[in-house]
């Protein structure tokens, strides 16, 4: 398995992501501002080498790197 070093709080925001929540969704869930998670999602993006938060939810799932919380 690869891993692309991912933190917990980038696990959770992916998880969350891929449950379909929204950014301002997560904000509340995580107590963290709406920016916050779209930079944990940037850097989602980055790490996956994806073009979007959508690909990166889609290389993730594919790669089972999405868990249940």
């Amino acid at each position: 398995m690869i891993d692309f070093n991912l933190t917990n709080r980038e696990n959770e925001i992916l998880y969350y992501s891929s449950m379909g929540r929204t950014y301002k969704e997560i904000s509340g869930l995580t107590n963290i501002t709406e920016y916050t998670v779209k930079f944990h999602m940037a850097k989602i993006v980055n790490k996956l080498n994806a073009k979007n938060a959508r690909h990166a939810i889609k290389i993730a799932s594919d790669l089972k790197l999405i868990h249940a919380l």
